[in-house]
C-alpha cells in the first residue's frame, strides 16, 4: 500500500542525491517502511547505490526498492486500475 508519496525533480544529479539522502530515511519514518526508488536506467541505479553506499554518513545502500519508470507505471496502473491493469 502506498501511504505517501514524494516526488522530486531536478536535472542535476547531484540535488536528486543530496534530497534522496535527506529523504529517504527520514527519523520519524518506521524502520521497514516500503521505499521505492524510480530509476530510468541499470546505469543510474548503479550510481545512486554507489552514492548510498559510499556516503560516510549512512554507508548502506539497503532497505529500499528500486524499480525502473515502465514497471513503476505498471505497479501504479495496478493499483489505481485493477480491473483494467494490463498483463
Amino acid at each position: 500500500d502506498v501511504k505517501q508519496a514524494t516526488v522530486f525533480l531536478s536535472n542535476r544529479f547531484e540535488r536528486l542525491l543530496g534530497h534522496l539522502k535527506e529523504n529517504l530515511f527520514q527519523w520519524q519514518s518506521y524502520p521497514f517502511s516500503k521505499r521505492i526508488i524510480v530509476i530510468p536506467s541499470r546505469t543510474l541505479e548503479q550510481r545512486v547505490r554507489q552514492y548510498l553506499a559510499e556516503d560516510p554518513s549512512l554507508r548502506i545502500a539497503a532497505g529500499f526498492q528500486t524499480l525502473f519508470l515502465n514497471d513503476a507505471f505498471e505497479q501504479l496502473q495496478k493499483k489505481i486500475f485493477p480491473k483494467h491493469a494490463y498483463k
